[in-house]
């Protein structure tokens, strides 16, 4: 298990910082788990599982459903 640091959700998502504090808040985003002196990280497996949600959610929307696995495809 990986945390990452909000530079690297930032990366991983291309989601502003303000954003994904904002909707982690809202429990719209996945919550960042607190460490010490005030840091934070953010669960790698639980981001990549909300990017698949949030394909998943577009292609629903769109009335199509992608046929290939995010399995090989990667994200970074």
């Amino acid at each position: 298990m990986r945390l990452l640091k909000l530079e690297d959700v930032i990366k991983k998502t291309a989601l502003s910082g303000e954003s994904i504090i904002d909707n982690s808040k809202a429990g719209k985003f996945p919550s960042p788990v607190p460490l010490f002196d005030g840091r934070e990280g953010w669960v790698e497996s639980e981001l990549d599982a909300w990017i698949r949600e949030s394909i998943e959610d577009r292609d629903i929307d769109n009335g199509s459903r992608t046929i290939w696995s995010l399995g090989s495809y990667d994200t970074d």
